[in-house]
Parts: C-alpha cells; sequence; structure tokens
C-alpha cells in the first residue's frame, strides 16, 4: 500500500476519533475544560464552539475519505489538492496553538496529535 493511502486511512480513523471526542464532550461525558485552551466559560459556549469542532472534524472526514477513493464522487484534482492545503494549514496552526496553551493536556495529549495529523497531511500532499 503506498504511503499516501496508509496516511489517509490512519487520518479517517483519527478523525473518527475526534468526532467521537467532540460528541462525548457535548455530552458531558468529557470535561470540556479540556478543549479550547479551557477557556470556555459556559455550557452555551461549549455548544457553539464544538458545533463548529464537529462540523470541521465532519468536513475534514469527508475530504480525506475522498482522498483515500473511499467516496463514490468524481472530485476534481484541483478541489482535492486546495482542500489538502488548506488543512494541513489549519492543523499547522492547531499545532502551534496547542504547543502555547496554557492547558496541560492541550500541550501533552492535543500538540501531540496535531502535529502527528500535519506530518500524515505533509505526507499526503508530497505525494499524491
Amino acid at each position: 500500500m503506498e504511503v499516501s493511502k496508509s496516511a489517509n486511512l490512519v487520518l479517517v480513523v483519527l478523525f473518527l476519533l475526534l468526532l467521537i471526542l467532540h460528541f462525548l464532550i457535548v455530552f458531558k461525558a468529557v470535561p470540556y475544560s479540556l478543549i479550547w485552551g479551557g477557556r470556555l466559560k459556559t455550557v452555551k459556549e461549549m455548544y457553539w464552539f464544538e458545533i463548529f469542532s464537529i462540523l470541521l472534524n465532519f468536513i475534514f472526514l469527508f475530504f480525506t475519505l475522498e482522498w483515500a477513493g473511499l467516496t463514490n464522487l468524481a472530485m476534481p484534482l484541483k478541489i482535492q489538492k486546495l482542500s489538502q492545503w488548506l488543512i494541513l494549514v489549519f492543523f499547522l496552526f492547531s499545532s502551534v496553538g496547542n504547543i502555547f496553551s496554557k492547558n496541560r493536556i492541550e500541550k501533552l495529549v492535543f500538540a501531540p496529535l496535531a502535529i502527528f495529523i500535519t506530518i500524515l497531511l505533509v505526507i499526503i500532499v508530497t505525494n499524491s
């Protein structure tokens, strides 16, 4: 299996796991103080930020499934490339934000995860 295909499949699993995490936060099975740098002060803020996170992760999952050839869509190559680069830049900024977070869990768990996702995206961008 080629390296970018493997990277895509790993990303599919990671985005599914992140979606599960965000749904667990929405349903209060996981405290929302773990995310967004611990800056969320109210449940209402949490719901808005989590809806945004869930939508973004669904978009990331959709594009990753498309890049892996796991959908029946025929997305133009230019749109695939553009989406790869945009998501890569998003995770690059996310990595930096998590590294400088005041929240210990974001620094120790989510920063390495965001860096790993960024590396996978670099592999995909450079090999597809």
